[in-house]
């Protein structure tokens, strides 16, 4: 997600208004071409939630995981091209971002949800990140506990939120990718040396009762359609943005069905939640460690990139006109603070990627997407065949499905943390 939002600071910068050669309305364009769309969509979805995926694979069976990657990459490629068919549709001249959309083709309501929807997606990920890093350095070096290294890390987030802007984080693009690559092959490089993979017949192959909670790992890794907008709105040339962005799915979604099911079956059924707590667990592996520390600094620059959007949301709702930085700084502190609450509150990767996928990631692609396409094309006059609205109307209830699924399974997980019983089923 960084890339896409430095390139969101940029357009807003840098972005040239030119008469369209066409129809003479004035056009706004950004300066990256479909190469650069590729590499930042690929930036954007291949993280952290790559390493939560193995635990996905895990919970489905390995080809009801293994083929279900597939299938949520082909998903998403269809969701993502109608929400953008709609964006070029309803704002063919101007930057716009994915509340814009639903603002005006379904009413202010509509936008305003998806406002709040996007930043509680935003916030539940750097609790999972505040989470994964704390439990990342617990392994690597014991001495403290889970509770104290959140704190040192919420210290640490809530400085480097105070940067005024994202051009003095520019150079952790490059460190974070590079810290990604140290992570996987440390992966791999363990998983081959210690593991013997056993014939895939050997592993479950589908399992119904736990297949939500690998929706939540693959819905937290693809499904970020908002974060699309401010990369198609740094384009030279929009109308070669689906092609890009098809072609960068394709590629995510063989990375990391290759990474997960391979990661999987190194571990089998011993697969944790961050595939990489798996390595040396009776001792302590210098690679290991130093795969560890890596993923902790993409985290680390993840985060704030995250978040800052999100309360420049809320301070968009909050203040008027300019905002002098320490007041954002105040509101950044604060938000940090129930970041760090509901981290330490419910410090179960499996249960926040469940709450927050359920309630935020499914409404943001499997209901909203459909729902503002049909909207599009009626109010285009394209017409509606009856297939068309029957099949997305289905995606929608599908989504309703599924969210509500893995939002019962997220909300019955914290219940059970916070009473230490299984007073509340989950299956």
């Amino acid at each position: 997600m960084k890339k896409a939002m430095d390139e969101y600071s940029s357009i807003q910068k840098t972005a040239l208004v030119t008469p369209d050669s066409n129809d003479g309305v004035p056009y706004t364009h950004g300066s990256i071409n479909s190469l650069q769309v590729i590499v930042s969509i690929f930036k954007c979805v291949v993280g952290a939630g790559s390493f939560f995926l193995p635990y996905g694979i895990k919970q489905a069976g390995i080809f009801g995981g293994g083929f279900g990657v597939i299938i949520f990459g082909i998903f998403s490629m269809y969701l993502n091209y109608i929400i953008m068919y709609s964006k070029y549709k309803t704002f063919p001249h101007k930057p716009s971002s994915y509340a814009d959309l639903c603002k005006k083709r379904l009413g202010n309501g509509w936008g305003y949800a998806m406002t709040a929807s996007i930043i509680l997606a935003n916030l539940g990920a750097c609790s999972i990140y505040i989470v994964t890093f704390a439990e990342l350095l617990s392994l690597a070096f014991p001495q403290l506990s889970f509770i104290e290294y959140s704190a040192i890390i919420l210290v640490g987030e809530v400085l480097i939120s105070m940067l005024p802007s994202f051009k003095y984080l520019s150079f952790t693009s490059i460190l974070g990718d590079i810290c990604l690559v140290i992570a996987m092959v440390a992966v791999f490089v363990y998983g081959f040396g210690q593991n013997t993979i056993k014939p895939p017949g050997d592993y479950p192959g589908f399992i119904i009762k736990t297949y939500p909670y690998f929706f939540a790992s693959a819905a937290f890794l693809f499904v970020q359609p908002s974060t699309l907008f401010p990369i198609a709105n740094s384009m030279k040339k929009p109308k070669n943005f689906n092609k890009a962005s098809t072609i960068s799915y394709c590629i995510v979604t063989i990375v990391n069905v290759v990474f997960a099911v391979i990661a999987y079956m190194f571990f089998g059924d011993k697969t944790k939640s961050i595939v990489l707590e798996n390595l040396c667990p009776d001792s302590t592996c210098l690679y290991v460690t130093i795969a560890q520390i890596a993923l902790c600094i993409d985290v680390f620059f993840t985060y704030p990139v995250i978040l800052v959007p999100a309360t420049d949301v809320i301070e968009d709702h909050i203040f008027e006109g300019k905002v002098a930085h320490w007041k954002k700084i105040i509101l950044r502190t604060l938000v940090n603070g129930v970041v760090f609450a509901v981290a330490v509150g419910v410090p179960n990767i499996s249960e926040l990627l469940n709450l927050i996928s359920g309630i935020a990631l499914c409404y943001n692609g499997f209901i909203m997407g459909p729902i503002v396409y049909l909207k599009t094309r009626r109010d285009n006059e394209y017409g509606l065949s009856l297939l068309l609205y029957v099949s997305h109307i289905a995606i929608v209830i599908f989504g309703f499905g599924i969210g509500g699924w893995t939002t019962y399974l997220g909300t019955c997980g914290v219940i059970n943390v916070f009473t230490n019983s299984t007073m509340c089923p989950t299956g």
